[in-house]
């Protein structure tokens, strides 16, 4: 059984930006078009042995031998308040 979506949101009041991290269980609940951009991606590097978490500039922000563990940086990094 899949544990229930944590959903934490932070929104921009000044230019309307709404950020947040979800899984799929998001479309099943949002009505209507939704727009998506990844934040970053988590893909494994070959040469150093080693999953690395990709920002959508490309610049790697985080790898460890555990892809378990990048999506728990990811999770972490990106629910955090902006600024902080």
């Amino acid at each position: 059984m899949r544990s229930p979506m944590q959903l934490i949101i932070h929104c921009d009041l000044a230019t309307g930006d709404v950020r947040f991290l979800h899984d799929d269980t998001l479309a099943q609940i949002v009505p209507g078009e939704m727009r998506t951009t990844r934040a970053s991606n988590i893909v494994f590097n070959h040469d150093r042995q080693k999953w690395e978490v990709h920002l959508s500039s490309g610049e790697v922000v985080y790898s460890s031998a555990s892809n378990r563990e990048c999506y728990g940086w990811e999770r972490r990094h990106f629910n955090r308040p902006p600024g902080k």
